[in-house]
C-alpha cells in the first residue's frame, strides 16, 4: 500500500527538485537552443521578481494600513 506519512527527508526532496530542474533546463537547451533558453530564463526570473515585489509591497501596505491614507 502507499505510505502517505511523508517520511522523505528534506535533503531527498531537495535533490529530487534539483534533478528535475536540471532536466528541465537541459530539455529547454535541447529544444530552444542556448541563447533562447538563457533569454527565456532571464525573462521568467525578471517576471518572478516583479510579481514578488508587487506581492510584498501589497502585503506591507495592507499590514500598515497605508491604503486608508491614500484613498
Amino acid at each position: 500500500m502507499f505510505d502517505s506519512n511523508n517520511n522523505l527527508s528534506k535533503t531527498f526532496r531537495g535533490l529530487g527538485f534539483s534533478f528535475f530542474m536540471c532536466g528541465a533546463f537541459f530539455h529547454c537547451v535541447d529544444f530552444l537552443g542556448v541563447e533562447q533558453t538563457l533569454e527565456w530564463g532571464t525573462g521568467m526570473g525578471f517576471m518572478a521578481t516583479i510579481v514578488l515585489t508587487i506581492y510584498f509591497w501589497a502585503k506591507y501596505l495592507t499590514r500598515n494600513k497605508v491604503w486608508k491614507s491614500i484613498f
